[in-house]
């Protein structure tokens, strides 16, 4: 299977994961959260884009849309995926 249908499938997944990602800015930067949330966001028509995921980090106590491209590293039910 490849990775990035392995980290999608993660992710959705609904459990907790965690990993390390680039931002926008070209930091690197690191999240722990719940995959597949999606309580106190604002109902109505979702401006994400689809090919973005969803994750509530619980260190920050914040939603983040993930790029899965951006996605260097993934932890999920003790599986560790790589891009690198």
């Amino acid at each position: 299977m490849d990775i990035k249908k392995r980290i999608a499938e993660a992710i959705t997944s609904g459990k907790f994961v965690a990993g390390t990602y680039v931002k926008a800015n070209g930091e690197i930067t690191s999240f722990h959260g719940r995959a597949g949330v999606h309580k106190h966001t604002k109902g109505g028509k979702s401006c994400l884009n689809p090919n973005n995921f969803l994750i509530y980090d619980v260190q920050r106590e914040r939603y983040m849309a993930l790029k899965p491209e951006s996605i260097l590293r993934l932890v999920s039910s003790n599986n560790l995926y790589e891009t690198i």
